[in-house]
């Protein structure tokens, strides 16, 4: 286990009860997100799902909203993290981070829909089309700079917000066929909070 400039990584290991381990996170306080921040599956440690009361849509600026179709090299089913106004691929943007089925993990520009960067975890090859899944949403670092994802591989990776580069990777587990990585990563008083599920 490491541990990089104070983050330290808490495993809580539950089979079939991981909505449970992260309950006890309720009683920790929240803390203020820059405006347009998204940092983790529902929004904070406490899984309120309540982000900030002004979103930038209004009647007003309806009309002028368009859709954008982004192709992805994967499917995604976890939520995406977003941040406002930071440095990534060279340039200051808005961005969603998301992590597909078999582990890579994309960095899309907001106002664009460009592929930013993309991180690809070496286990991608041979898992690819087989059973092996993870449906991990990322977490960001309360600093902005890093975000922490999982693969179906058994490890967590600690990524660049501005460029995608690994920092580090733990192995949080050594039997992934069994001990899945499906829920969202969490992040809470300086300490990363993974979970696995069991399948019986």
């Amino acid at each position: 286990m490491r541990v990089t400039r104070g983050i330290g990584l808490l495993l809580v290991v539950a089979c079939v009860m991981a909505a449970g381990a992260v309950s006890t996170l309720a009683d920790t306080g929240a803390a203020r997100l820059p405006r347009g921040d998204w940092p983790t599956f529902d929004y904070n440690p406490q899984r309120t799902g309540a982000g900030p009361a002004t979103t930038g849509i209004s009647a007003r600026n309806l009309a002028s909203l368009s859709r954008i179709t982004v192709r992805l090299p994967g499917t995604v089913d976890s939520s995406a993290v977003e941040l406002a106004g930071v440095r990534v691929a060279g340039a200051v943007r808005d961005v969603a981070i998301v992590t597909t089925s078999y582990g890579r993990t994309l960095a899309i520009g907001l106002r664009s829909g460009r592929i930013l960067w993309q991180f690809v975890p070496r286990s991608v090859r041979h898992l690819q089309g087989g059973p092996q899944i993870t449906a991990a949403a990322p977490v960001l670092d309360p600093g902005r700079h890093y975000v922490y994802v999982a693969s179906p591989d058994g490890f967590v990776h600690k990524l660049a917000v501005a460029t995608g580069r690994p920092v580090w990777n733990t192995q949080v587990t050594s039997d992934p066929q069994r001990e899945k990585l499906a829920g969202a990563l969490n992040m809470a008083d300086g300490e990363l909070i993974v979970v696995t599920t069991c399948p019986w």
